[in-house]
């Protein structure tokens, strides 16, 4: 398999995580956008999950740093604007947070 075709079977694969927490577990949920470093400062566990395409990138290269302090997982995924659709806004979004339930870790 080539790397293109890895990354995009991972980003289906998170984007449909996102859905899945999104319509299962309303109580956790996902935070988006400015919402995904309040949440990851406060000491929120999950995965956040990064656009790649974002333009220009200063406006989330503190996100990965700030996720390895904090030992929160994050990963890329290429499109902001299906990330958005799996977080199911309107908009395309650079950042979701997806948030654990509680006792899960």
């Amino acid at each position: 398999y080539s790397i293109l075709f890895l990354l995009s079977a991972l980003a289906t694969f998170l984007i449909n995580l996102c859905n899945f927490f999104a319509i299962f577990s309303p109580a956790s949920g996902f935070a988006i956008g400015k919402e995904c470093v309040k949440y990851i400062r406060k000491g929120e566990n999950g995965i956040c999950v990064l656009a790649g395409d974002i333009s220009p990138i200063d406006v989330i290269t503190h996100l990965p740093i700030l996720c390895e302090e904090n030992d929160v997982p994050y990963c890329y995924v290429p499109s902001k604007a299906e990330l958005g659709a799996a977080a199911m806004t309107k908009r395309p979004t650079s950042c979701v947070l997806v948030k654990s339930t509680p006792g899960v870790k």
